[in-house]
C-alpha cells in the first residue's frame, strides 16, 4: 500500500513538471507570435505607406569658389559658407520611392576675389551671393526593419541668382538618413550637392560657376 502511494506521488509530480513546462513552452510561443504579428507596425509603418507629405530644412551651405570669366580674363570668387532653406511637397508610392518639387535657398557672403596675383578682401566687396532653385526630386528610401532609413536620389530644375540675367539649368544629388520620429513624422538629416550651369552677367559678358555642398536638418510631416 506504501508503495502504491510512493508510485503515485512520483507519477503526481511527474505530471506536474510536464504541465508546467508545456505552459511554459506555450507562453513563449504565444509572446513570440504575438511579437512577429506586432513587429511590422512598430516604429517603421510610414516608411512603406503611398502617402503625401510636406518637408521643411534648414542647410548649412558649403560653396564652392566661383570661377568668373570676363572674356579671356578669368578670377576666383571666394565664397565664405552660409546658411540656406529648402520646402518641399511631395509623394511616397508605397515602394520605397519618392517624388517632390522642391523649392530651396541659399545665400554665401563673398570672401575675396582672386585676379592673377591681386587679392582683394571682403571688405572692399560687400556684396553677397543668393542662389534660387526649383526641383523635380527623385528619391528611394532603402527599406529596413529599423526606425532610420537612408535615402538616396537626384534632382533637376531650374536656379537663378539675384542678379544673373535669366535662369540656368540645375541639378542636385542627394543621400542621408530619415529618422522616423512617429507613423506621419520624420526628422531628416542629409547632404545634397547642388550645381547650375554658368550663371549669365552684363549681358554675357560675364559668367560664374555655381555649385555648392550642403548639409541639412529637416523635419517631413505625411499625410
Amino acid at each position: 500500500m506504501l508503495v502504491t502511494t510512493d508510485i503515485r506521488r512520483v507519477v503526481e509530480n511527474h505530471l506536474g513538471q510536464t504541465f508546467t513546462e508545456e505552459r511554459r513552452v506555450k507562453h513563449i510561443i504565444s509572446v513570440a507570435v504575438c511579437a512577429l504579428l506586432l513587429f511590422p507596425s512598430l516604429g517603421f509603418a510610414g516608411n512603406k505607406d503611398n502617402s503625401t507629405y510636406v518637408s521643411f530644412s534648414g542647410m548649412v551651405s558649403v560653396a564652392e569658389d566661383s570661377t568668373l570669366e570676363i572674356g579671356d580674363i578669368k578670377a576666383e570668387l571666394g565664397l565664405d559658407t552660409g546658411f540656406g532653406l529648402s520646402v518641399a511637397a511631395g509623394k511616397k508610392f508605397g515602394n520605397g520611392w519618392r517624388a517632390e518639387l522642391e523649392y530651396s535657398y541659399r545665400k554665401n557672403d563673398i570672401g575675396d576675389l582672386t585676379l592673377g596675383i591681386l587679392i582683394i578682401p571682403t571688405s572692399l566687396l560687400n556684396e553677397e551671393i543668393d542662389v534660387h532653385t526649383v526641383m523635380a526630386n527623385l528619391v528611394y528610401d532603402i527599406q529596413n526593419n529599423t526606425m532610420i532609413t537612408p535615402y538616396l536620389g537626384a534632382g533637376v530644375g531650374v536656379g537663378w541668382e539675384g542678379e544673373a540675367e535669366g535662369a540656368e539649368f540645375a541639378y542636385q544629388f542627394l543621400a542621408g538618413i530619415n529618422v522616423e520620429m512617429s507613423s506621419q513624422n520624420e526628422l531628416i538629416f542629409g547632404y545634397r550637392y547642388t550645381g547650375m550651369t554658368d550663371l549669365d552677367y552684363n549681358e554675357g559678358h560675364l559668367t560664374a560657376t555655381a555649385g555648392s555642398h550642403n548639409f541639412e536638418l529637416g523635419f517631413r510631416h505625411s499625410f
